[in-house]
């Protein structure tokens, strides 16, 4: 195997001196176009890469980029959520040159340990999953000096920039959706209230019934997890009610709604019509397949690794807010209310 290229055998290919190639490599000025082009040319026909020791030498970086996920009971591994937001994650710092490192912070962890995990080694920058997440690790962070993002909703700080998608519109549109199908009753499976997604997403519920005149009816609406287990149970006593359509807040729960539709004896969307929240790839492999509102998910793990890796590379300044929608993915799970409701 040929030896790996070094900055010695870059500056003698193109010509030039080794503070050259490093000016380049750095992304300093002071190099001519000419001879800047040439050095490129011959990094890449050589396929130069420097190693990460000599990177975090020469900018005083890690190029590595911590992500604090919360520790719910829904488990965040199991969820195919989580999942896509961490590829978003990773694959962004990949493309820009830095590792991503995953640390589940829970509000049950000892005070010794959580500092240890939120200071134990230099990052460059960190990624603060949630609101919940914001708040165990604000205090701690900011006396680093390292740039954070929020990912979700964070109405508590407020000074932090943050990538989230509009849920209060979201559910508002699958609502809608379902009032203009013909429904009045429409119950609601909601996620924990602790969360921010959870509250926004229950604000576009309502938000729907108050502009169209219905009156909510609390026997409707149940709040659990954005969990299969929690739909399931949920959808049991939200049956007892007899609701024509549901809105669930996450494609999970629709998942467990369903079967228990289905052991109830009934059929969808025949005699009750279910749309989820999410935009899961497998919500297309349900039976019947699973009506959305489907939100990007994967981009909002690449964004939010972008805006940061732009903090920390000083290419923006300041608080920057993005804001993502959600798109209605219609399929065979809702149709018209039954006729005798």
């Amino acid at each position: 195997m040929p030896d790996r290229p070094k900055i010695d055998d870059i500056a003698k290919a193109a010509f030039v001196s080794r503070s050259v190639v490093s000016r380049v490599l750095n992304n300093r000025p002071n190099v001519s176009p000419l001879a800047r082009a040439r050095v490129k040319e011959v990094i890449e026909r050589l396929g130069y890469a420097p190693s990460s020791a000599a990177r975090s030498l020469a900018t005083n970086k890690t190029y590595e980029i911590s992500i604090l996920a919360p520790r719910q009971k829904d488990h965040v591994f199991a969820n195919a959520f989580w999942s896509l937001i961490f590829l978003g994650l990773s694959e962004g710092c990949i493309r820009r040159g830095y590792f991503a490192t995953l640390n589940v912070i829970a509000n049950e962890l000892d005070e010794k340990l959580k500092h240890r995990i939120l200071r134990g080694h230099s990052m460059d920058g960190y990624v603060l999953i949630g609101r919940e997440v914001a708040d165990e690790a604000f205090d701690v962070l900011q006396n680093t000096g390292k740039p954070m993002i929020v990912l979700g909703h964070d109405v508590h700080h407020k000074q932090l920039p943050s990538v989230d998608v509009d849920n209060v519109g979201g559910a508002y549109k699958a609502v809608q959706y379902l009032f203009k199908l013909g429904h009045q009753r429409i119950g609601l499976v909601a996620g924990r209230v602790q969360t921010q997604e959870a509250q926004d997403r229950v604000e576009g519920y309502a938000k729907a019934h108050y502009e169209l005149g219905v009156a909510l009816d609390e026997a409707l609406s149940f709040p659990g997890e954005f969990s299969h287990r929690s739909g399931y149970r949920s959808m049991q006593r939200l049956l007892l009610h007899r609701p024509t359509a549901v809105f669930c807040t996450s494609d999970a729960q629709a998942m467990g709604a369903l079967l228990a539709i289905h052991e109830a004896g009934l059929r969808v969307p025949r005699d009750i019509s279910v749309i989820g929240y999410d935009g899961l790839p497998s919500a297309r492999f349900t039976y019947p397949p699973l009506t959305t509102m489907q939100q990007p998910i994967y981009s909002m793990g690449r964004q939010t690794s972008d805006t940061l890796i732009d903090l920390i590379e000083d290419k923006h300044s300041g608080p920057q807010r993005i804001m993502l929608r959600s798109t209605l993915i219609e399929r065979e799970s809702c149709g018209p209310p039954p006729l005798a409701a």
